[in-house]
């Protein structure tokens, strides 16, 4: 006996269900895209941190090659 063909619906009903999955789907994308933004911030924290370290060395190294 042949298998019987599953239909797949292509079209999506916005049933309370279906918004639900889809809400949740969202919700899940923008913690995640949250948690990456604020691990960036601490990233573009720590180069400004490095950049004004960069910038006392270059001072010295400049008042110790006039001395």
């Amino acid at each position: 006996m042949a298998r019987r063909i599953l239909y797949k619906s292509t079209r999506i009903h916005y049933t309370r269900a279906n918004v639900k999955k889809k809400m949740e789907g969202l919700e899940q994308e923008n913690q995640a895209l949250h948690a990456e933004v604020i691990a960036m911030k601490a990233k573009m924290e720590e180069f400004l941190a490095m950049k004004t370290q960069m910038e006392e060395l270059t001072e010295l190294v400049k008042v110790l090659s006039t001395a």
